[in-house]
């Protein structure tokens, strides 16, 4: 449905009715997320959830800064659905409030519309823009330096960018679509779409020292989940009981 195109918004409804009907029909079926596309592609049989992001790397402690400067974003600057557009407005909604703050952006595609809306909102200046680099311990890296990290999808499945956010203690917001709300706190939750929503949010936890704690041990312990051996010993059980059958 958000790839674009006109031929695969046709598609999508038959897509989705032939991966319901499959879904029925299943045995033994494997999901990625906890509950999310549980209810949309149920399966009446033996179900596991066990998610296809593993993480690997952890951060030895909770740094949480006294004051929010700098917000983190991953997305693909090709999908509208990634929500970026919302975030720089949530940025020009208070730059009053908070004039220090920067949002830093790392993701492939063309810039200049994300440009051209933040010269017009006047916040160029706390816009920047990162070149894309490899995955895994590199992203880490680059989101060692956020304060906040933003996930505002349209659609989603189980984002592996804001489990990587997670693991490090950082804290996160998201918006309430697919399987973010299993992943975030609810005070950490914002619907899609809403910049003036956004905006408050970003400021609430900017105003809470408190609240930054709770949400950075609360991801740092929820992505413990996502550890490698956890979850292929999931996947190992689930297989040879499907052998067995």
């Amino acid at each position: 449905m958000n790839h674009g195109s006109i031929l695969m918004k046709i598609l999508t409804p038959v897509e989705a009715f032939k991966l319901r009907h499959a879904m029925k029909q299943s045995q033994y079926s494997l999901y990625v997320t906890e509950k999310f596309l549980q209810s949309r592609y149920p399966s009446p049989n033996k179900s596991i959830s066990a998610s296809n992001v593993e993480i690997d790397y952890w951060g030895e402690t909770i740094n949480i800064n006294e004051d929010v400067h700098v917000i983190k974003f991953i997305g693909s600057l090709k999908s509208k659905y990634k929500g970026l557009s919302d975030l720089v407005r949530a940025i020009a909604l208070i730059k009053d409030a908070l004039p220090n703050l920067c949002l830093h952006i790392l993701g492939s595609g063309d810039r200049k519309r994300y440009i051209q809306l933040a010269s017009k909102l006047d916040v160029a200046d706390q816009v920047i823009f990162f070149d894309p680099i490899p995955g895994g311990r590199n992203v880490i890296d680059w989101l060692q330096g956020g304060d906040i990290y933003v996930q505002l999808s349209y659609t989603e499945g189980l984002p592996r960018a804001l489990i990587e956010a997670m693991s490090i203690g950082l804290p996160c917001i998201g918006t309430n679509v697919g399987g973010i709300p299993e992943l975030l706190d609810q005070d950490a939750i914002v619907n899609a779409k809403n910049p003036v929503e956004l905006a408050a949010k970003i400021k609430m936890l900017s105003d809470s020292m408190q609240l930054l704690k709770t949400l950075a041990s609360n991801n740092y312990t929820k992505a413990r989940n996502f550890e490698f051996s956890k979850l292929e010993t999931i996947r190992r059980n689930y297989y040879m009981d499907l052998i067995k059958s």
